[in-house]
């Protein structure tokens, strides 16, 4: 009577490995962008104290040539965060308009110094704020609404 033999041969055992190697490579690069884009979310909320001043002074006719503190609001540095913000800054206000820079940390692949740079459109209903074409944020990290 012949011994038949249990369990998987190294080949098998190999290419098992080889294909849960593949796999995690792909989960891990899902992670870190999943991740990054996380943190983007972190930065816009943290950047809504800003755009709801902004918000108010534009109904409340009192945007054109304001700064951070005619706004009531701290220095574009003062929200500056552990892992994410560096600087929120509000510019180029006027009657019209107004854009909120926020200036990233880095994390992921996420460089410092990247921008995600909000446009704000006044009117008698308030800003309506778009992501503006000049943010250095890679696309794939830009909020989508």
């Amino acid at each position: 009577m012949v011994a038949r033999q249990k369990g998987f041969t190294l080949v098998e055992i190999l290419i098992a490995l080889g294909a849960l190697g593949v796999l995690l490579a792909l989960a891990t690069a899902f992670y870190r962008d999943f991740v990054s884009k996380a943190r983007v979310d972190e930065a816009v909320g943290v950047a809504q104290p800003v755009m709801l001043a902004l918000g108010e002074a534009c109904t409340g006719r009192y945007l054109d040539g304001a700064d951070h503190a005619k706004l009531g609001l701290p220095p574009a540095t003062a929200y500056d965060t552990p892992k994410v913000v560096q600087s929120i800054l509000a510019e180029g206000l006027s009657s019209q308009s107004a854009r909120i820079t926020i200036t990233m940390k880095a994390f992921g692949d996420v460089t410092a110094g990247s921008t995600l740079v909000y446009a704000g459109a006044c009117s008698a209903m308030g800003l309506r704020w778009s992501v503006d074409p000049s943010s250095t944020l890679a696309p794939k990290f830009l909020p989508k609404a």
